[in-house]
């Protein structure tokens, strides 16, 4: 199953890179689209994008994604 976000709920996750909208995306290398931004981020700062990225993502159809349960 490919991973995205249009298929998981934010789950955020800090790294070296940035915040990141779920751990299966949190390496910069494989999973740019996952990326939030880049570089030290306030919390609550990537909090709001991880929320406005979810609710752009769900004005396209108006779906919610399968919650993926991730070993991560």
């Amino acid at each position: 199953m490919d991973v995205d976000e249009t298929n998981t709920v934010p789950e955020l996750s800090v790294s070296v890179d940035g915040v990141h909208w779920h751990p299966a995306g949190a390496d910069i290398e494989t999973s740019p689209d996952m990326l939030l931004a880049a570089g030290e981020v306030p919390l609550a700062e990537a909090k709001r994008l991880a929320v406005e990225r979810f609710l752009t993502l769900r004005q396209g159809d108006g779906t919610l994604p399968h919650i993926y349960n991730c070993a991560v």
